[in-house]
């Protein structure tokens, strides 16, 4: 991800500092009426990268583009990475932390099993002076994890500054 935005190969993994990682397991069964029910309310992820591996063939993470919720199918055994709120911010725009949720299936069960990875709650994140200029100034303050964390009720507003 860092040598895509130009920056040395382990550039944001140094800025992020040491992370830790949590693994959550979700079960969903049939739901006669998904429409009535929520699986994952609407949100984006706090941290810095997200790793989803859904096992079956039952389709539940959408993502909001355009105003329009697309389901997102990967190949059989592989990982969905989702970029989170603190590489948005680190790469100061230029990754997006999508807006996602997770819907339930009316005939089948869904199993998902999720990677988070997080920062130190006291890192402090900012935007990475390699990718600020004056026609890209900075779009978010710098902030400690923590306060991130807490204070994220909705999706990462670019406009934080």
């Amino acid at each position: 991800m860092s040598e895509s935005l130009g920056l040395s190969a382990h550039r944001l993994e140094e800025m992020m500092g040491e992370m830790q990682q949590t693994i959550l397991v979700n079960h969903y069964p049939p739901c006669p009426r998904p429409d009535l029910a929520i699986g994952i309310d609407t949100h984006t992820d706090v941290g810095a990268v997200s790793c989803l591996w859904q096992p079956d063939d039952v389709v539940g993470l959408q993502v909001l583009r355009e105003g329009e919720w697309h389901p997102v199918s990967s190949a059989r055994g592989a990982l969905t990475i989702i970029v989170a709120d603190q590489v948005q911010i680190a790469s100061n725009g230029i990754f997006k932390s999508p807006l996602h949720r997770g819907v339930l299936n009316k005939d089948k069960n869904r199993v998902s099993i999720l990677s988070f990875y997080q920062l130190n709650p006291e890192q402090l994140v900012s935007p990475l002076e390699d990718l600020i200029s004056d026609s890209s100034p900075p779009m978010y303050q710098p902030t400690r994890f923590k306060d991130h964390e807490q204070a994220a009720k909705g999706p990462l507003s670019a406009n934080a500054s």
